[in-house]
């Protein structure tokens, strides 16, 4: 039996087959430019022409993505997003405060505050007002509208409000793309809500390509679950994936340092992870990402996500260079899975860094880019990140630094310290990672420890362990990649959110 693990960039979709014992046994590439299903179907189709594969023998499919933060990098294939606030007045601070300007511009269509919410105690602030939210919806929608963030006060201790406003949306405007906050974000009302909205306009990108997945891979004889990889490295089923699109965010990333550590066979080190349309910069800790302490950014964006605390520059393979007097500016557009058709090398119009990397090695001539020039723009790409490794780890004098992606072939050796390390089969490094992903048991939760808190969060361990194993985890893999206390001081009464996550081997 096989694993196959998938992962879907912008520019490539990327496959790597493994065993029982998770030993990689091949890998294939193909682009992604004619949509992902006929890339899909085509890149199945390659694996069973050129080895022994056959889909009736896997026993499941992980499919990694970086889909959601490209279309965030790109601003595309996003919902106009209406937020509801549900509170007692209309706060100071709109919806999307301190958002880079282009993303609130395009993302936020408008929002409203209607009365609803709850005190930390489950008091009403006020009750739910459905005569306003039936005209706060139509206000929204008419100012263009189509994904709505609900987004109640002290909803993730008490969501009454949020699913009672959703099954009146529901009922009254049918299939309308809805996001809770509550079932997104933590406790922080503004970040919570930034986590919503992210959400709610991921959605369309996630709909476009997910919501048929599973009978298309039927069609190509699989007969096997398949599973989404998200932030903690762990597995969503294709309709959580499509319902919580913002848990995908990260997916690429925390594949591409779990599967760059384990085929380097280095558990501490820096990654960068070079795709088609953005470079990914992580850190590895004893063979797991470092994740963010402050919730993550997102495009510039505060949030409250469990993810690795990467640093995300717009620049890739299929990045677009310009020309700005004696400078070039590298990204952010790129060509994306159009590289073959539009870059210089095959004749096309756009200079891309792809085509910086065939001028130097060689295998190709471009009249309007000299060698020299060539060396110029890569060594601006490689100061750049370098500039983002030292920031996210300030002494990479002796760090290791694992070079993955499909990208990262177009960077010569010679360009390169001796603390860059390309590892066997670098450029599948987040398809292989996506396979590596384990199922999880999660608890999340407000309590009020009472005399043993010690023996009450041992028993909260218990129970995600339980959950691991009820969606398939070997109960002997199971280890805990998550847990934390954290008080919540501001409240009357001392109260603690509890945060477990235990992963294993499906």
């Amino acid at each position: 039996m096989y694993k196959l693990g998938i992962d879907v960039g912008g520019t490539n979709i990327d496959f790597a087959v493994l065993n029982q014992m998770d030993n990689l046994l091949f890998g294939s590439k193909t682009l992604a430019d004619d949509g992902l299903s006929s890339s899909l179907c085509r890149g199945i189709k390659k694996l069973m022409s050129e080895y022994d594969f056959d889909p009736r023998q896997v026993s499941a499919i992980h499919l990694g993505t970086t889909l959601a933060v490209n279309s965030l990098l790109e601003l595309k294939s996003l919902y106009k997003v209406g937020v509801i606030r549900l509170a007692s007045h209309t706060p100071d601070l709109p919806p999307a405060y301190q958002w880079p300007k282009k993303h609130r511009q395009h993302i936020l269509s408008g929002f409203q505050t209607v009365a609803g919410g709850r005190e930390y105690n489950n008091a009403a602030l006020s009750p739910l007002n459905k005569e306003a939210l039936l005209h706060a919806v139509n206000k929204l929608i008419a100012e263009g509208a189509e994904s709505l963030a609900i987004v109640g006060v002290f909803s993730p201790f008490y969501a009454e409000d949020e699913l009672e406003a959703e099954a009146y949306i529901q009922a009254h405007f049918g299939e309308i793309p809805l996001s809770l906050s509550y079932q997104v974000g933590g406790i922080g009302f503004i970040t919570r809500e930034n986590s919503t909205i992210l959400n709610a306009t991921l959605k369309k990108v996630m709909k476009n390509n997910f919501h048929d997945l599973q009978a298309q891979l039927n069609n190509l004889g699989f007969r096997c679950p398949c599973y989404i990889t998200q932030n903690d490295g762990t597995l969503l089923t294709l309709n959580e994936a499509i319902a919580f699109p913002v848990r995908t965010i990260s997916s690429g990333p925390t594949n591409s340092i779990i599967g760059a550590c384990h085929l380097a066979d280095c558990m501490d080190g820096i990654v960068v992870d070079v795709g088609g349309t953005s470079t990914d910069i992580g850190l590895i800790q004893q063979g797991r990402p470092f994740y963010s302490l402050n919730g993550g950014f997102v495009s510039g964006i505060s949030c409250q996500l469990l993810i690795p605390d990467v640093h995300v520059l717009a620049m890739g393979g299929g990045s677009i260079i310009k020309k700005n007097d004696k400078t070039y500016q590298i990204g952010p557009e790129s060509v994306g899975a159009a590289l073959y058709k539009k870059c210089r090398s095959v004749g096309g119009e756009c200079l891309t860094l792809y085509d910086v990397g065939q001028v130097l090695s060689g295998a190709q001539q471009i009249a309007e880019l000299s060698r020299a020039e060539a060396e110029a723009i890569m060594q601006t790409y490689l100061h750049l990140v370098k500039n983002e490794i030292e920031r996210l780890l300030p002494d990479v004098s002796k760090t290791a630094i694992l070079l993955v992606g499909g990208g990262a072939a177009n960077i010569p050796d010679d360009l390169l310290d001796q603390r860059f390390i390309r590892p066997p089969h670098y450029q599948i490094a987040n398809a292989y990672g996506a396979a590596l992903s384990e199922v999880a048991g999660k608890i999340d939760c407000v309590v009020q420890f009472k005399n043993n808190p010690e023996e009450e969060i041992l028993a909260y361990i218990e129970q995600a362990k339980m959950i691991a194993i009820k969606k398939g985890a070997i109960p002997d893999s199971l280890r805990i990649i998550e847990k934390k206390v954290l008080p919540l001081y501001y409240m009357p009464e001392p109260r603690q959110r509890v945060l477990i996550t235990v992963s294993g081997r499906m």
